[in-house]
């Protein structure tokens, strides 16, 4: 069916405006190329200068001055007239990080800035070419002129610079755009998601206040009876961001700014997923500069009520060369390489002890006794059960390492090694090499395929090392450094969830915290695919509500993959955590991802979970592979953050449990539970083999969407027990209900309904159906694709409430995408654009169930929570304008003009 039309005209003659107008900061700008001195070459005859038009126009002017490899020290000066006196902040737009320099005013000290400085937008000119705003520091100037300085040292292998601009308030950079400047007039469907600086006014979209005002002794995370509690006794439940290396190079100003905005979209938790090293030291040491930036970050997070996680070691990014120490290794990643390395294992040592042991800035504890860190992660996205952990992976020095480890493992367990031969050939499994010098490791296709002794025997051994491991790593951070937080030994999939993952379980049991990560990545393939956007990737689209993934081998096949990132398999004892969850781009179907997993993370119990990935001070000003902060993404983080941290959707009943005995998991004889891997490209591209063991599990997949799924380990085995899933799971009609009543999925139309008291809304493929009804409301909407929610701000029904978030969003993309179609279903991406991103516009109306509609009114939002228009009342329903996101609704009162006034 078409979609509905609406009279986009006639909604907005319903309501009155009261936007106020925009008022840049006062700002002093010019040009790079324009130099009154300088040695730099000229604009067009560098290495990055601009091949035609279309490059020039990302560039302010359409030029910008360069160099590459100087033999001498080159600069450049700028006489600049300031108007007024004041306090300013320098912004300097440059090439990525390349090009370390120093800049001064007048005759002042120089001031440097490093290539780590934080890289506050990005626009992509060509390949391997982008242009970034930075920030360079403040300065107080007198008015008249001044001369402005720009130095680098000879010798940088690149460096190029398009402007420069002094600010005396808030900056918020949009690529070439001076602060007063529009961008051009969006393509027709859609409106640009340009939001001016935020002055964190008090609004009804700032959800500050659910955090605490600032992270003490009493709120201190503890776990117990699976779930995360305050040591105070209350429960908490976690909605986080993971926070990249670049967060950690944000100034002051901005990691406060950084810390508020999350805050107030409701965020109280920041994973900071970065090493303690720098990527230019071979040695892999801890850097003390790092190691501050660590301190002061969760220093500023604590006092914006956010909690800090601690992710500092994954192998994938980890490349060890021979300085490191670490026998054997000339450039590869130590995938499994900690768990049997004690060389290693002791350089990991050092960089907890130097990042937990040191007093926190501006705190009274060190790390490792502050309340402000939730957790400690020992070791990210790796286990020995993984397709990672094979022997072209490794050096051969480390490999024959581990295989003589493998014989001294088995003369412990069995006695001896012909003791172990006779064990073994009972099942005809005898390797050819087999000796005190060595036993052959099966590659994991042999551990899955049949149980046989010797596949017993070494997955129980590579489980064990890590079980060890992380018993010598948990005692070490307790006993030696005085951890007090909660740990996370790993997060990691096996190369079989069915036999190796209670395995993997076991191993982790050292830990007080489950953690899995998930994402929804259907398909995207070609160079460099698997972390960015770039022209001649292919990709397609597809929504994790349908469960239909594009075949690697053949895109323009679909299959059902029946599972979710947000599908976690729980535990009686140990909270569980999705550290990292998230849709990247450029799939267009990634909308409803906040919504559902706030729905059905606190459905299913999930203790915390943590969107991949935030490294902008505010707002992403484009997309990228895993852009986060845009209005897809944290954009609708306020109402999901409402459901999952305040339980507006009930915990469902437990509907599948089991109790697997200890020396079931060590036969690899499975489990009946088991989910989807949820893999991103990134390291689904792990599975060098192309070989992916496909679950035959006794439970239904999606079990977790209609209740709580538990797997417990122990000595005895308790039975199998299921209930309530004939009646959740409607394969028939692809349709599943929750155990609460509250969540609806079809995953035949891609559409997800919540239904709860105080919360209710739709997700998925919209504008073709004729409305959405729930308890209280009536949704018609306008647009193919996208979510809408309503949730209560003051803990009422919504058939009673008196202030009420109406939250929108429908798709996004960036400014001058181009895509072309390669077949049915598949693009091929010719173009990835620039800022703006731009939004499809919004049409539809919403309508409650309730007598009172005429003591309502609604208040439309921009992104930062600013009043732009007034519907008076709800009568005939709330239609929806083309550019809203966010709609407070409230009871009209005389007193009462604009949502700012009611809040303050």
């Amino acid at each position: 069916a078409p979609l509905r039309v609406y009279d986009q005209a006639a909604a907005r003659a319903q309501w009155r405006s009261v936007r106020a107008p925009r008022k840049p900061a006062p700002y002093v700008w010019w040009e790079a190329e324009a130099a009154a001195v300088t040695n730099f070459p000229a604009a067009d005859s560098h290495p990055f200068a601009p091949a035609n038009a279309r490059e020039a126009a990302t560039l302010s002017g359409g030029a910008w001055i360069g160099v590459a490899n100087p033999p001498d020290p080159v600069s450049a000066s700028y006489d600049v007239v300031v108007p007024r006196g004041g306090s300013y902040d320098l912004y300097v737009r440059k090439f990525w990080h390349h090009g370390p320099f120093r800049w001064r005013m007048d005759d002042r000290a120089a001031i440097p800035v490093a290539a780590e400085a934080a890289l506050l937008d990005a626009v992509v000119m060509r390949r391997h070419v982008v242009s970034n705003w930075v920030y360079a520091g403040a300065v107080e100037l007198e008015a008249g002129e001044h001369r402005f300085h720009v130095e680098l040292d000879a010798g940088v292998s690149a460096a190029a610079f398009d402007a420069f601009v002094l600010v005396d308030g808030p900056f918020v950079p949009r690529g070439k755009l001076r602060p007063d400047e529009s961008f051009d007039p969006a393509a027709p469907g859609h409106f640009a998601f340009d939001p001016p600086p935020d002055l964190f006014r008090r609004t009804a979209l700032d959800l500050s206040h659910l955090n605490e005002p600032i992270v003490d002794e009493s709120a201190r995370i503890v776990a117990r009876d699976g779930g995360l509690w305050r040591a105070d006794g209350r429960p908490v439940a976690l909605w986080g961001v993971n926070a990249t290396c670049p967060v950690l190079g944000f100034s002051k100003p901005h990691l406060h700014h950084f810390a508020r905005r999350l805050a107030k979209a409701g965020v109280n938790l920041v994973r900071l997923h970065c090493p303690v090293w720098r990527d230019s030291d071979p040695r892999r040491r801890a850097d003390p500069r790092r190691l501050d930036r660590f301190r002061l970050a969760v220093s500023v997070f604590a006092e914006h009520g956010l909690y800090s996680a601690l992710s500092i070691y994954f192998p994938m990014r980890t490349p060890l060369s021979a300085e490191s120490g670490v026998p054997g290794f000339r450039g590869q990643s130590p995938f499994g390489t900690v768990y049997f390395d004690a060389t290693l294992e002791q350089r990991y040592r050092t960089w907890w002890r130097a990042l937990l042991g040191e007093p926190n800035l501006g705190r009274a504890h060190p790390l490792s006794q502050d309340p402000a860190v939730a957790w400690v992660e020992l070791v990210n996205e790796d286990s020995t059960l993984f397709w990672t952990f094979n022997r072209n992976a490794l050096p051969s020095e480390q490999w024959e390492a581990i295989e003589v480890q493998f014989a001294q493992w088995l003369v412990t367990r069995h006695g001896s090694l012909d003791a172990a031969r006779r064990h073994w050939s009972d099942d005809g499994e005898v390797p050819q090499r087999f000796s005190a010098a060595g036993v052959e490791l099966l590659p994991h296709g042999g551990l899955i395929a049949e149980p046989t002794r010797r596949a017993q025997d070494q997955a129980l051994f590579l489980a064990e090392r890590m079980r060890e491991f992380y018993d010598r790593t948990v005692g070490f951070l307790r006993e030696e450094l005085g951890y007090r937080g909660r740990t996370v030994c790993s997060n990691w999939i096996t190369a079989s969830a069915e036999r190796l993952g209670p395995l993997e379980r076991w191993a982790n049991a050292p830990c007080d915290v489950i953690d899995r990560h998930g994402y929804h990545d259907p398909f995207h393939d070609g160079e460099a695919a698997a972390w960015s956007l770039a022209p001649g990737q292919r990709y397609a689209s597809a929504s994790a509500l349908t469960f239909l993934r594009r075949e690697r081998d053949d895109p323009g096949r679909r299959k059902r993959v029946l599972g979710h990132p947000i599908l976690s398999i729980g535990s009686a004892s140990a909270p569980v955590l999705v550290s990292e969850i998230g849709a990247p781009a450029p799939n267009r179907w990634r909308t409803d991802l906040p919504l559902v997993v706030a729905a059905y993370g606190a459905m299913g119990g999930v203790a915390g979970v943590a969107f991949h990935a935030a490294d902008r001070p505010a707002w992403s000003s484009g997309l990228s592979k895993f852009a986060y902060q845009t209005p897809a993404g944290l954009g609708q983080s306020p109402a999901a953050a409402l459901i999952f941290r305040r339980g507006l959707v009930q915990t469902g009943d437990v509907v599948a449990r089991v109790g697997l005995a200890y020396d079931d998991v060590h036969a690899l004889r499975g489990t009946p539970v088991v989910t989807s891997m949820a893999l991103d490209q990134l390291r689904a591209s792990d599975n060098l083999l192309g070989l992916v063991a496909e679950p035959s599990p006794r439970v239904d997949p999606l079990a977790g969407l209609v209740g709580r799924v538990q797997v417990d380990l122990a000595p005895q085995a308790v039975p199998l027990a299921v209930s309530g899933l004939d009646r959740g799971i409607d394969h028939k009609t692809q349709v599943i209900r929750s155990s609460t009543g509250e969540l609806t999925w079809n995953y035949g139309r891609g559409q997800v309904v919540v239904d709860a008291p105080r919360a209710q809304g739709v997700a998925g493929f919209l504008g073709r159906n004729p409305s959405v009804q729930t308890a209280a409301l009536r949704f018609e909407l306008g647009f193919e694709y996208g979510a809408a929610v309503v949730v209560a701000l003051d803990d009422q029904p919504l058939g009673q409430s008196s202030r009420m978030l109406l939250q929108v969003m429908s798709t996004e993309t960036n400014t001058h995408w181009r895509e072309s179609v390669v077949e049915p279903g598949v693009s091929r991406i010719e173009d990835v654009g620039g800022p703006p991103i731009l939004v499809q516009e919004l049409a539809g109306q919403v309508n409650w169930r309730r007598a009172d509609l005429g003591t309502l009114r609604a208040t439309a939002l921009d992104a930062n929570g600013e009043p732009t228009h007034v519907l008076d009342d709800l009568e005939s329903g709330l239609p929806l304008l083309s550019d809203a996101l966010y709609y407070v609704i409230e009871r009209a009162e005389p007193a009462r003009v604009d949502v700012g006034a009611a809040s303050r």
